[in-house]
Order: structure tokens, then C-alpha cells, then sequence
């Protein structure tokens, strides 16, 4: 990694602007952080700026799991907390045992969306967690880990919710946003401000795209809708400012202290459940993506998301990167945009 992140600007934007010109990307946003201070924060694209708001897909959950790691920091949750403790009816079809951790990494067997599931329904908070109080879990609680893409909005933020007696978005400012100045730059659930600053998903480049952006993001009822795995729009600067006060202090606030930062970026997986190899994706701690190196896993956390959009944080060096994209591409999860820009940055290359 370098050490000096001054006269960054020039060649980031050359980037950016190169991967515009032919076709590569549609638009994008770039925000670093060293040392709790922004030393990047560029744009490119069509009508965009640094203001524009991004569909980030599931870089939408590590702001879930940094609200969640903030409870467990004020003794209001634990990551060994029964899920019955909190949310009596979800005791039932064997997840009578289940605890937040489960949830967290990804090892709850609930991975498999509730049936009917129609964009209403995903956009009713109260429906969906009745759905998957009364599921069956797909297979062995705590066994092998597979990604909640959808479900994990509402298993861990229904927690959320039971543990402050408060709705999520109001959790989410009063945990995240107001600390750190970022209201109206992370948004789940868009309001009418929201919608005029929306990058809408460009899925041109893939076969069937429009379809797919029209039952995801580009759906207003799931975009107006508070589904805290995929929904949220954000800008760069935002979710990197996010990342650099898990690491350090950013303008006196930090949100997380090292102790619990280290048990949220910490390798929970079963021994049964071995890593394929290390450029496997997805390795979780309580939430956060790992990204090693293999002798240090939550050294490099982060999460990625559907379009190529990510965030990420390097404990050791203070340095936290988010990355907003709207272009769908059929090559995902390879960026050529992204290893670009890593190698100017000399960071190494991410696979998710």
C-alpha cells in the first residue's frame, strides 16, 4: 500500500473519466479517507456529482452490521443473544436456538426468500418478518455459511429493532448518520429528496437487464421501501466516511472502539465449512466482509455490492475506500474500473 496519499486526484479522475469516455462505466463516485481525513472525493459521469445518490446493493449491510456493533458496544445486544429473547415468536421449525451471530455470518439457514414475495410485500417491514418468524431454516443452524442476500434486511434488523424499541431508520441516525453528519447521504427507504438525487442502475450491458433493474433498484415500491440488505443509496463519501470512523476518529467521532471492532472483523466460520481459497468473497466476521491477508482475515473489511459498488477499511493503516457505480455488467464481480483504480492506489485487488 502506499504511504503517501496526496496528488491522488489527478490520475483517480483520469480514471474515472477514461472508463466513462468508452463505455466502460456510466457513472461513479470515488471517496478515500487516511487517517479520519478526505484525501479523495471525485465524480464522473453524466449528470453527476459528488451529492449524487448511488444504489449500492449489499454494501447497504455493513451499515447494518456498524449499527448492530454499536448496540453490542452499549450493552443493548450481544452477538450471542438468543433470537427468542427479543423476538418470541421466531422460536419455532428448529431456530428455537438461534442466536444474532447466526444472523450475522451468514449461518442461519434463512437464506431463501419467503413465498409469495411480490415488491409490496418486500416493502412491508412487519409482513416480511411474520414470514421468516415462521420459517423453516434451509439446513443446519451454524453450519455452513451462505450469504442471506435479501433476508438478512429483516432477521437482523427486526433485532435491531426489538433491542432499541425503535424503528431502523431511526436507529441508523441516531447510531450513525447524526454522529457523523451523513443525514441525506445514506438513505434506506427514498423520500421525494432522496429520488431527485437517484443514479438509476444502467443494466445495458446485460442480457435481460432491464428486467432485472426493474424488479430491483430501479422499482420504485423497493426503492421507497426500507429493506436495509440492498436498498440503501448512498454517496461514496458517505459510506467512506462510515468506514474511516470504524478505524479512527474522523472530526472527533469514532464509532466503534478497537475491542469491538476486533470481535465484528474476526473469522466466524465452522470448521466444517472450509475456505475454498483465499480470494473466496465471502468470509464474514459479524457482518463486515473479510479480505485478509490470510494470517490476519479483518486486516482489509468491507462489503461489495451487485453493480460494483463497495466500501472497505484497512484497520492497520487508517485508510477507508467506497467506490459507487450504477452500470450492471455481466463480468461482475471482476471491475476492470475497480482494478484500476486499486493499482494507482497500490491496494490489492478484490474479487466480490
Amino acid at each position: 500500500m502506499r504511504t503517501d496519499w496526496t496528488n491522488l486526484q489527478a490520475p483517480l479522475q483520469q480514471a474515472l473519466d477514461t472508463a466513462i469516455a468508452n463505455g466502460e462505466e456510466h457513472s461513479c463516485q470515488l471517496a478515500i479517507y487516511h487517517h479520519g481525513r478526505k484525501v479523495v472525493s471525485l465524480c464522473a459521469g453524466p449528470n453527476v456529482t459528488l451529492k449524487s445518490l448511488f444504489p449500492v446493493f449489499s454494501c447497504s449491510k455493513s451499515v447494518v452490521a456498524t449499527i448492530v456493533a454499536r448496540l453490542v458496544q452499549k450493552g443493548l445486544l450481544s452477538y450471542d443473544t438468543y433470537v427468542r429473547d427479543l423476538w418470541p415468536e421466531f422460536a419455532c421449525n428448529g431456530k428455537e436456538e438461534m442466536q444474532l451471530w447466526h444472523f450475522m455470518s451468514h449461518r442461519a439457514a434463512l437464506y431463501e426468500m419467503p413465498i409469495p414475495n411480490t415488491s409490496e410485500e418486500m416493502a412491508d417491514w412487519n409482513r416480511m418478518c411474520a414470514l421468516l418468524a415462521a420459517a423453516k431454516p434451509a439446513g443446519p443452524i451454524g453450519g455452513k455459511q451462505t450469504y442471506h442476500g435479501v433476508t438478512y434486511a429483516w432477521l437482523v434488523g427486526e433485532m435491531i429493532r426489538r433491542a432499541t424499541r425503535k424503528p431502523f431508520t431511526e436507529v441508523l441516525r441516531e447510531e450513525v448518520l447524526a454522529p457523523l453528519g451523513l443525514e441525506g447521504d445514506i438513505v434506506y427507504g427514498a423520500d421525494a429528496a432522496a429520488e431527485a438525487r437517484y443514479v438509476p442502475v444502467d443494466a445495458t450491458a446485460c442480457a435481460g437487464g432491464a428486467d432485472w433493474c426493474s424488479k430491483t433498484m430501479n422499482n420504485p415500491v423497493l426503492r421507497r421501501a426500507c429493506i436495509p440488505s440492498f436498498t440503501g443509496l448512498m454517496t461514496a463519501e458517505a459510506l467512506a466516511r462510515h468506514y474511516a470512523a470504524l478505524v479512527g476518529e474522523v472530526d472527533g467521532v469514532r464509532l466503534l472502539n478497537p475491542e469491538i471492532l476486533e470481535k465484528a472483523t474476526t473469522l466466524c466460520r465452522s470448521p466444517e465449512d472450509p475456505l475454498r481459497e483465499p480470494s473466496q468473497w465471502d468470509k464474514f466476521g459479524m457482518g463486515y466482509a473479510l479480505m485478509g491477508p490470510p494470517e490476519d482475515w479483518g486486516a482489509l473489511f468491507g462489503q461489495g455490492g451487485a453493480c460494483g459498488s463497495e466500501g472497505m477499511a484497512f484497520k492497520k493503516e487508517q485508510v477507508a475506500i467506497a467506490f459507487t457505480k450504477n452500470k450492471s455488467l455481466p463480468c461482475h464481480p471482476n471491475h476492470k474500473i475497480r482494478d484500476t483504480l486499486s493499482d494507482i492506489l497500490e491496494i490489492p485487488h478484490r474479487l466480490w
